[in-house]
Parts: structure tokens; C-alpha cells; sequence
């Protein structure tokens, strides 16, 4: 009975060194979609503001061309700019652009970043978002293209909107580029793992007030 469980045990092992690698399952990050308030969009992220109602009055209303601009499938910033310049409903009156040293977060730390960043730098309003929501998002976008081995870039634009009114009052087009390591464990049974990881290429703030006419 002994020797039969000894060979047992060493075919085992000799069975796992055999078998190809791709043959071993790969763990993908866990999502727990929890979000109910906020919708995914192909590649724009709605955050609700909360109402601040000595804003109220100056922020760009919901029916202007931003609702059919974040429609769109692709984010052109420069098209962007010069459509805020010629329309008569909206200016920016504030911009700024943020670089980032030792820029690289494992993709769950991407939104306290980005949130970080717009926030607590720009604004004094609470928001409604969680890490989830982002992630869905990074992963629809990114997981059938996102292999191991490989980098991909997107630009993403956050959409801040008042949560009673449906005003916008802020863009911000983000530009993430995303990478996938492999990573092989074990002498005996292998596993293998990937970690995503991303760099925020640029950030970019636009603050959006109507145009108030003396």
C-alpha cells in the first residue's frame, strides 16, 4: 500500500512537471461591482457631485453639448478645447495639468490617485465613487487586449456632474497606460499569476462655469 502511494505521489510530480504552463490557470483581479448609482460608459466615468448650491447657478447645464460629447468613442482633447472655446453656453476657468514621479500603482490604486489629484487639489466638494467601479471599467476596456507581456494606453475623460441639478461642472481627460507581468510560483506545482500595474500619463483639469453676462 506504501509503495502504491509513493508511485502515486511521484507520477504526480511528474505529471505537473510535464504539463505546459499555459496549461495552468491564471488569476485574474476579483471585482466586486457593488455600484449601483453610477453608470459604466464605454470610456468616460460619471462622478455624481454633491450638490453645493452657491455653485449652482454657474455650472454648464445638462443639455449642452457636453451630453452629446461624452457619447463619443474616442476622447480628443484638442477637439475638446476648441469646442468649450466656441460654445456660448460654457467657459473653463480653471486648468491645470499634473505630472507624476515614480508613477506606477497596481490598477486597484488608480482612482485615489486620479481622486487625490482632481479633489483635494481643485475642488471642495465630496463625490460619490469607489475602487470597484473603476476597476469594472479598466477591465472591460483593457481585458481583451491586455495580455501578458503586453501595454496598452487609453484616455479616459471623468465627467464630475451635480448630483440634483445633472450639471457638469468639471472634465478631466486622464490618459493611463496599463502593463501585465506574469509571474510563475512553486518548484513543483506551478501556478501563475499576473499583476496589472498602470502609469497616469496626464491629467488634465477643466473647472466649467456658464457664462455669466453682466
Amino acid at each position: 500500500m506504501t509503495k502504491k502511494i509513493i508511485s502515486l505521489f511521484f507520477t504526480a510530480i511528474l505529471i505537473a512537471l510535464l504539463i505546459p504552463d499555459f496549461a495552468f490557470a491564471e488569476d485574474k483581479p476579483s471585482i466586486i461591482d457593488n455600484n449601483t448609482n453610477l453608470e459604466i460608459q464605454q470610456n468616460f466615468i460619471l462622478v455624481k457631485e454633491i450638490s453645493d448650491f452657491k455653485y449652482d447657478y454657474m455650472v454648464v447645464d445638462n443639455n449642452t453639448f457636453l451630453t452629446d460629447y461624452i457619447k463619443e468613442t474616442k476622447i480628443d482633447f484638442t477637439n475638446l478645447l476648441e469646442k468649450i472655446k466656441t460654445s456660448k453656453d460654457c467657459i473653463v476657468v480653471g486648468t491645470y495639468k499634473q505630472s507624476f514621479k515614480n508613477n506606477n500603482y497596481l490598477y486597484h490604486d488608480l482612482l485615489d490617485k486620479v481622486s487625490d489629484s482632481i479633489y483635494k487639489n481643485c475642488c471642495k466638494y465630496s463625490s460619490d465613487y469607489n475602487k470597484e467601479y473603476l476597476n469594472t471599467l479598466l477591465l472591460k476596456e483593457f481585458g481583451n487586449e491586455l495580455k501578458a507581456g503586453n501595454t496598452c494606453s487609453k484616455t479616459f475623460l471623468f465627467v464630475t456632474q451635480n448630483k440634483k441639478t445633472g450639471a457638469f461642472m468639471s472634465l478631466t481627460p486622464v490618459n493611463i497606460e496599463m502593463n501585465a507581468t506574469k509571474n510563475i510560483s512553486g518548484k513543483f506545482f506551478k501556478h501563475s499569476t499576473i499583476t496589472y500595474s498602470a502609469e497616469i500619463k496626464s491629467l488634465t483639469y477643466l473647472k466649467l462655469l456658464k457664462e455669466v453676462k453682466e
